[in-house]
């Protein structure tokens, strides 16, 4: 019985694959960089949004509660005059219109 041996020799040039992979490290990081820049924006665009959501609430609060006080209002002026449907309807009308004026 005969002993071989082999000798095989390998070589790697892994010159482009240490290259390839520095890019792919560069793209990562880009990424990375990219989403928190897009998480910051959309944070802010949220924080924007509520605050535009509240002074929207509030004036819909404010013009509600000055419906509700005309309202109140003129069901008192109707129990105390006495006029025909036509004279209260005029009457309203130029009340309203009182309200579009500003004091001098």
């Amino acid at each position: 019985m005969t002993d071989r041996s082999y000798r095989v020799r390998l070589e790697a040039t892994v010159a482009g694959f240490v290259a390839g992979m520095g890019q792919a490290a560069a793209s990562v990081d880009k990424v990375l960089t990219a989403t928190d820049q897009a998480s910051q924006h959309i944070d802010k665009l949220g924080s924007t949004s509520m605050r535009i959501g509240l002074a929207a609430g509030a004036g819909l609060g404010l013009a509600a509660k000055a419906a509700i006080d005309w309202e109140s209002a003129w069901a008192g002026v109707t129990k105390t005059v006495d006029g025909s449907t036509a004279q209260m309807a005029e009457l309203e009308g130029q009340l309203r219109g009182m309200t579009a004026v500003l004091p001098a």
